[in-house]
């Protein structure tokens, strides 16, 4: 019996916002940040469970949650050229730190998941 795709599956109802903060030399002994803003309109965010954290191979043992949302809306694999990063989400008053490796789950190209860990 077939029952369409992964994302009729979950409920992708959250807004939340990704931030991610770029700290890279200026050229002249001091260093620049700049920090974009990503609002993915269709997210979900829930309590790593027992079992979850291993699930895909790729959430780290410290993360707290996880993120889900649809593939193509936001590429955590991003190479930096210079400098370095954080990645931050945020949602309903919380804010995460990305922990571990995006996953696109059963290479189908419809659902990806991040794992966070929950800092406030």
């Amino acid at each position: 019996m077939m029952f369409g795709n992964f994302k009729s599956l979950l409920n992708l109802k959250n807004e939340v916002t990704i931030n991610k903060t770029i700290q890279a030399s200026d050229g002249m002994g001091g260093t620049t940040t700049t920090t974009t803003s990503v609002i993915l309109s269709r997210a979900a965010i829930w309590q790593v469970g027992a079992n979850s954290r291993f699930i895909t191979g790729k959430y780290a043992l410290t993360s707290t949650h996880v993120l889900c949302f649809p593939y193509g809306e936001y590429n955590f694999n991003e190479a930096i050229t210079s400098g370095t990063f954080i990645e931050t989400v945020t949602w309903n008053s919380n804010t995460y730190t990305v922990d571990g490796f995006a996953d696109n789950v059963m290479n189908m190209n419809e659902i990806i998941t991040q794992g966070l860990q929950r800092t406030t």
